[in-house]
């Protein structure tokens, strides 16, 4: 103990270095280096640890008092709240004992008892004390903690794990009273200046005790239902402190380091000092009922801070006393009579076991201890006690850690007519006679003084009448003073006050000004105000000066609902004057009415007296005399007609979008202006009768109910009426009900007013319109248009009820918004869409479907009904769609619905008409379905050809030897256009056409033998021979597998033919079609050559095919090509003479010829030739364009069994060598199986074969006889014709002619 002694005695010397930072929270710490004498590096950090402000809560006197409570978060590991901190030897050791949490969180609750307030008849009120009451709240909170360390004499590792230590004290967490969850907690932190603290460090360890606080009061004045507070609970944690034992460090206390030993080697680098360990907090609150009936004046003062009272180093005295003084001031107690006075002080760190402090009061000249009597008792009050006026807060909790918050009656020591308060608080050191030195340590956080105040008796009278607001002054009527006759007015309804202002007290009142708070419920009519500031005592009421209120000489000053009245002797603008002992001041001021309760003006009164160092702020005064005024208003706007899922204050009264034709509820609400939230309406104190109707235009437009809503009545018991099925049968952008009700002063019906939110009736859907009805469609029920037709009147209805045309509606632009990317965010849509298949989209061109999706439309509206227009760059035209197939119109408005979209009164991005919460979607939607057919089927760009690309064809039956007709087939659009839709992998269908001939071919041989004069005009004629064109042309069908087939059925000369859809070109939309042609043929007439033009044909019958998809379409009018192309026709044989020759063999030749009988043969060149055919006769002629088998061949020979014939060389320019030869002599007739059309026989029409007789003869005969000259002289043998040169012999011969002889 001596050497702890001698540490305690040491002398400290401040040195001059001082470092500031800033800590983990961002707080300025001030840290100043003070060594310690045994050589360790010692720090100091101070903050405000020795003073205590005044708080300036804004509070002059009140109608209420100061209450408080608190708790601690810590208690002693052993022990608890009943822990005793004198042990079985006598030992004192609060701060040595270890503590720990009060429970698992470290929170700690506390909970109220307010006393009952005293009015001013020194009555006690039971009154329930709310939320809204209270005025002033704070809450207090301080900890100790401590930290051994062992750490290297590094400034800046030792700054940074103090900092490290105490990061987080400015914060707590604060819980308030929840009807639903039992406490609703707010995370706080203190300000800078809002804290205080006394902390230090060594190498060897750290202390830190701190204080800090926050407002609280919009917190408590917010709380939810505005709760009773009289025992309400509070639950506080998250306060920083230490836990654990205590270890021992070296400290610093009362400006010297405490702790440190010398040992051998003049240094030891452990302490023997301790410092407590404790947290705990204090609420404050100040509540004011505004009324000397329920509460009387009073004035409260607090003193916050940090106020350190720890004295330990004795240096050469016994006794060594702090002391902390505190002031309170700006107060005048009643001059007679009781007072009641309270002192609450809040402190931490004190010892229990020292009773060497005390709390005093002065009274008269001299302090005198404050004590209870039992728990506090005089030199013994810092004692972890939590007290009100001499009893436990919580009887439970008799320890609180270092933790003291009591409450005195100090109302013994205060006087009448008192000013002022003189409290002291003291802590003392002295060493007792056995040489101990005892010190009491008292960190003071708060000192809170309330007591009752005198106010003068200012008070005031008034009188007050009402006028309808149209009225004249004249029309002014005194307000009923009668409850069973109250004066019923309506909202905007002027209300005069005549107001008389009285000093009824036993003091003059100066620099008076009062504050009339005009505008609950009602509002000031400016300019409107009379002062008379100064009248003797037995005046009557008259007025004074009028000025306007913003006159440099008026006495009155409106603002922010209140109106300042400067009144008294000597009064002017801003400053009251003397209203003496019982004069008077009279104003007159008129107010307008608004709904609700009565109009209640509050008076409150500033003024002083300087004689009695005085002053009162803001004090409410009362009336004089208990002058009663009963006065209802009715407003129209607590009249609320809101959705039918209102069901209390507070709920949404807004109204929702609803369907055009489709009934709907909703609710009519008296809502009183002091309804409390949560609350279900009650209705209004007067029976009030109302009629009901829903109007687009405010207020004189006419009803667009569709059946009337009956009157209602609301009342004292109905407060909210259910209003049900109302219908309106139309679309409206903004609805809004209108009402209109028996006025009560009145008696009539007053003039009808809008009064509920607006609201959209909307149509259900977008349709399609057509010859003057709605017409629904589906993806299985399409409206048939054509592509690329324009269509002048493209109908579009908005609808309600299915089908009913909501001819209110009138978009005169509805187009798709570009302002946005997302179809949700557009606000309008008229958008079409291609319904394609994915191998369509993937076979054609993508510019095609980008064409159609950027097809830019609007619909203007008239009447509900719409006409799609088509725009392109700045001209708007006649709708018509850019190609075929299938599609849909998509349309969407949200913009009529705008009124409730932008309060999420309908549900965004939807169109649902299905209620969710009341709601349905915003937007008026419709998608269209259409089929696009094409305008017609064209068969365009005809080119015929001859075979195989030759320049002639053989006249034939037969297939094989044809001229070609080379089409297209396109789908065209109403524009004219070539529809690219219609393809294989799209929307093409099977077309069928006919083609024939209607016009004659000049030079053309019928098979009557008839040929066409193309001379003649003779109609008769020219219908003969384009009748047997006609009735002798061939159209041939094409192969199995080709997409062009000839239909079943058709005549030979009858040129019908369908083309499947496939052969429409993905590419280009083209049907590509090859027809192949030529004319009868008689084997037994051979014809002149004639020519075909492609004028010759032309095409009827064309169509497409019906399907589900599209409709058919027509064939466009044929129209003949002017690039003309022709094929030329020959009437062609194969053709061999008569052969005779050896039969070992001999050569031949088989000619292909053409006939041209006087034929044009510059028309016809093939036949401009002198290679005739041997033995054929002049009209045949060698076709030296016959030049290979595909042209016709002789086919295969039919001969004797003797004969062989042999083909010796390909055909060349119309003849072919063969070889003959036979085992026998005589003569074979060779039959050639030819092409059918190189058949000619004229004597036989049915012949299938050509033929040629071959004589064969022995290799060496000659000719035999005797030869007699005209003298009859025997010459010898002759010559056979064709033997001359030949000897005789008939090798050779088979190139004559073969000729009859007629005998």
């Amino acid at each position: 103990m001596k050497l702890f002694h001698i540490a305690l005695t040491a002398v400290i010397v401040f040195c001059a270095n001082a470092f500031a930072y800033n800590d983990n929270d961002g707080f300025y710490h001030n840290i100043q280096y003070v060594g310690v004498p045994n050589g360790l590096d010692g720090y100091v950090d101070r903050k405000g640890d020795e003073r205590l402000d005044l708080r300036n809560i804004g509070l002059g006197s009140i109608n209420g008092d100061i209450e408080t409570i608190g708790a601690t978060i810590s208690i002693p590991i052993n022990g608890g709240y009943n822990f005793s901190p004198v042990g079985s030897a006598g030992i004192y050791n609060s701060t040595l004992t270890g503590v720990q949490c009060v429970n698992t969180n470290c929170y700690n609750s506390a909970t109220f008892n307010f006393s009952k307030p005293i009015n001013d008849k020194n009555q006690a009120v039971n009154v329930d004390i709310r939320a809204k009451n209270i005025v002033f709240a704070r809450l207090y909170w301080a900890g100790g903690l401590s930290n051994v360390w062992n750490m290297s004499q590094d400034f800046n590792a030792m700054k940074s794990r103090f900092f490290s230590d105490i990061q987080g004290f400015k914060n707590i967490s604060f819980g308030t009273p929840s009807k639903y969850n039992g406490q609703y907690y707010h995370s706080l932190s203190a300000n800078e200046a809002d804290t205080r603290w006394y902390g230090a460090y060594t190498q060897r360890g750290m202390q830190f005790m701190y204080h800090a606080s926050v407002d609280v009061t919009h917190i408590i004045r917010n709380m939810e239902g505005n709760p009773i507070l009289n025992n309400a609970t509070f639950n506080v944690g998250g306060i920083k402190t230490s836990l654990g034992y205590p270890q021992g460090i070296v400290m610093y206390r009362d400006g010297g380091w405490l702790g440190y030993r010398y040992g051998s080697s003049n240094r030891w680098n452990y302490g023997i000092a301790f410092a407590g360990h404790y947290g705990g907090w204090a609420l404050v609150v100040v509540y004011d009922l505004k009324d000397d009936d329920k509460a009387k004046a009073k004035t409260v003062s607090i003193f916050d801070g940090l106020y350190i009272l720890a004295p330990i180093h004795l240096g050469s005295k016994s006794i060594v006393d702090k002391e902390a003084l505190v002031k309170f001031e700006g107060f005048y107690t009643p001059p007679q009579g009781n007072i009641k006075s309270s002192l609450t002080v809040f402190s931490f760190g004190a010892k229990k076991e020292v009773d060497s402090e005390d709390i005093q009061i002065k009274k008269g000249a001299t302090f005198q201890s404050i004590g209870d009597g039992s728990l506090n008792k005089s030199g013994g009050q810092f004692n972890s006690t939590i007290s009100k006026f001499g009893q436990y807060m919580d009887s439970s909790r008799k320890y609180n850690n270092q933790v003291d918050l009591d409450i005195y009656d100090i109302s013994n020591y205060i006087t009448n007519r008192q000013t002022s308060a003189d409290i002291k608080l003291r802590a003392r050191v002295q060493e007792t006679s056995s040489g101990i030195t005892l010190g009491e340590r008292s960190n003071i956080s708060f000192v809170a003084f309330a007591t009752d105040a005198y106010i003068p008796n200012v008070c005031y009278e008034e009188d007050l009448f009402v006028k309808g607001k149209n009225d004249d002054d004249s029309k002014f009527k005194p307000v009923s003073t009668n409850a069973n006759d109250k004066t019923v007015m309506r909202s905007g309804d002027i209300l005069r006050t005549k107001l008389t202002i009285i000093n009824n007290s036993n003091d003059n009142a100066e620099y008076l000004s009062i504050v009339a708070k005009t505008d609950v419920n009602a509002k000031y009519q400016q300019n409107s105000t009379y002062v008379k500031p100064y009248a003797g005592s037995g005046d009557g009421f008259s007025l004074g000066d009028k000025f306007d209120d913003s006159d440099t000489r008026a006495l009155q000053k409106y603002s922010n609902g209140e109106l300042t009245l400067f009144l008294g002797s000597g009064a002017k603008r801003g400053v009251g004057g003397l209203l003496d002992i019982t004069k008077k001041a009279f104003i007159q001021y008129d107010l307008s009415l608004k709904g609700g309760l009565q109009p209640n003006v509050e008076y409150e009164a500033t003024f002083k007296n300087d004689s009695i160092k005085f002053e009162i702020k803001n004090k409410r005064i009362k009336k004089c005399v208990d002058k009663k005024y009963y006065l209802t208003v009715f407003d129209m706007s607590t009249i609320k007609i809101a959705n039918e899922n209102f069901e209390k204050n507070g709920d949404s009264e807004k109204l929702y979008t609803q369907l055009a034709g489709k009934p709907f509820n909703a609710k009519i609400a008296y809502i009183s202006s002091d309804l409390p939230i949560g609350s279900v309406p009650k209705g209004p104190d007067e029976p009030i009768k109302v009629k009901i109707d829903a109007v687009n235009s405010c207020p004189a437009g006419a009803s667009i109910l569709a059946n009337n809503i009956a009157e209602v009545e609301l009342n004292k018991d109905n407060g909210i009426i259910n209003l049900q099925n109302i219908l309106i049968n139309n679309a409206y952008k903004a609805v809004s009900f209108r009402i209109s009700y028996k006025d009560p002063y009145t008696k009539q019906y007053t003039a009808a007013e809008c009064i509920s939110d607006l609201f959209a009736i909307r149509p259900e859907k977008f349709v399609s319109y057509d010859g003057g009805s709605v017409k629904t469609t589906s993806n299985t029920s399409r409206i048939s248009l054509i592509g690329g037709k324009t269509y002048p009147t493209m109908g579009i209805a908005a609808v309600y009820n299915a089908d009913k045309i909501a001819s209110n509606y009138a978009e005169k632009n509805l187009k798709t918004d570009t302002d946005h990317t997302d179809d949700k965010d557009k606000i309008q849509i008229v958008r079409f869409s291609p319904d394609l298949t994915p191998a369509c989209q993937n076979a054609i061109n993508s510019n095609v479907i980008t064409n159609i999706q950027n097809m830019t439309t609007t619909v203007s509206f008239t009447n509900g009904i719409g006409t799609l227009k088509k725009v392109v760059g700045t001209t708007i035209g006649d709708f018509s769609y850019p190609d075929i197939g299938l599609a849909s119109l998509y349309l969407k408005d949200s913009t009529f619905t705008a009124v409730d979209s932008s309060g999420d009164d309908c549900i965004k991005n939807s169109d649902s008409t299905t209620k969710v919460n009341g709601k349905i979607g915003c937007d008026i939607k419709g998608e269209i379905f259409l089929s696009f057919a094409p305008q017609s089927i064209a068969v365009r760009n005809l080119q015929i050809s001859n075979f195989g690309s030759s320049n002639m064809t053989y006249v034939s039956n037969d297939s094989a030897m044809s001229s070609t007709a080379k089409f297209d087939i396109n789908a065209l659009l109403g524009d004219g256009n070539v529809a690219n839709l219609y393809t294989r992998s799209c929307y093409a269908q099977q077309t069928s056409f006919t083609m024939g001939i209607d016009r004659i071919i000049p030079g053309y041989t019928d098979n009557n033998g008839e040929t066409t004069d193309a001379s003649t005009t003779d109609a008769t004629t020219l219908a003969r021979n384009l009748a047997s064109a006609i009735r002798e042309v061939i159209f041939f069908d094409n192969d199995a597998g080709s997409d062009t087939r000839k239909i079943a059925g058709s005549a030979a000369n009858i040129g019908s033919y369908s083309v499947n859809a496939t052969a429409f070109a993905d590419t280009d939309a083209t049907a590509r079609v090859n027809i192949r042609f030529n004319f009868a043929r008689t084997t037994n007439l051979a014809k002149n050559p004639f020519t075909v033009s492609s004028n010759t044909f032309t095409f009827n019958n064309i169509s497409s095919s019906n399907s589900s998809i599209l409709a058919s379409a027509p064939g466009a009018a044929y129209v003949k090509p002017t690039a003309v192309s022709n094929a030329t026709f020959y009437y062609g044989q194969v053709y061999a003479p008569t052969y005779t020759g050896p039969m070992s063999g001999f050569a031949g030749s088989i000619y292909y010829g053409i006939y041209c009988n006087r034929c044009n043969k510059a028309v016809y060149p093939l036949a401009n030739t002198n290679v005739t055919m041997p033995q054929a006769g002049d009209n045949w002629v060698v076709n030296a364009a016959h030049r290979n088998n595909n042209q016709g061949t002789h086919g295969a020979f039919t001969n004797a069994a003797t004969t062989t014939v042999t083909v010796a060389n390909p055909i060349n320019n119309g003849v072919e060598r063969i070889n003959l030869s036979s085992t026998s002599v005589g003569t074979d007739i060779v039959l050639m199986n030819a092409s059918s059309w190189l058949i000619f026989d004229p004597s036989n029409a049915a012949a299938t074969v050509n033929r040629f007789t071959v004589n064969f003869t022995s290799n060496d005969t000659n000719w035999g006889g005797q030869a007699l000259n005209k003298n009859g002289t025997d010459v010898g043998v002759g010559n056979v014709v064709g033997t001359e040169g030949r000897n005789g012999r008939l090798n050779n011969i088979m190139d004559k002619s073969s000729k009859r002889i007629e005998w």
